[in-house]
This record gives structure tokens, C-alpha cells and sequence, in this order.
């Protein structure tokens, strides 16, 4: 795989380029912006507690503050149209 791309299997974050492991063309670095919480993955159908909350979500990136939303890195494809988000990013 060429330098300039960050191979979603490995842990060089700092690329801005991914290679689609869709269509295999070029994905674009980006970022998924929110509000003062944290962001979170809902499987659909899946009922909400309190409107907020659900047992299988996923949280995502990192939370934001007073001042800052909060963000999840995304690498986006705008061949195909699919967006590839690495949950490990603030874990590893």
C-alpha cells in the first residue's frame, strides 16, 4: 500500500488518504462533529431510554466541551459514497 495512505488495518493515523475497501479508490480524511456529548452509534430499531441513551450503542470519538463539539475522525469515499470511521482511533 503507498505511504501517502493510511492502511485501516494498521495504526499510521496521520495519512490524509485512505484506500476504500469498497470500491479501492481514494477516501478523503475528515471528521464527524457534534455537540457537548460524546456521539454515539444506534443499531436501528433499537428503542432509546429517556431519548438519549440505548444499551447497544457505541460511542464515538471523543466528548466535546463548553466551547468545542466533539469530533470522530472519518475517512470519506466520493466515488462510492461510504464513510469509514475507526473506533480504535482514541483507544490505541
Amino acid at each position: 500500500m503507498d505511504n501517502e495512505y493510511y492502511d485501516l488495518n494498521t495504526s499510521g493515523r496521520d495519512c490524509l488518504f485512505a484506500k476504500c475497501p469498497y470500491c479501492g479508490n481514494r477516501m478523503v480524511r475528515g471528521r464527524i462533529i457534534g455537540g457537548v456529548k460524546k456521539m454515539k452509534w444506534v443499531p436501528y430499531g433499537e428503542d432509546l431510554m429517556f431519548g438519549l441513551w440505548s444499551k447497544n450503542s457505541i460511542p464515538l470519538g471523543d466528548a466535546g466541551s463548553l466551547t468545542n463539539g466533539s469530533t470522530m475522525p472519518a475517512y470519506y469515499c466520493e466515488v462510492c459514497n461510504k464513510m469509514i470511521l475507526d473506533l480504535n482511533y482514541y483507544t490505541t
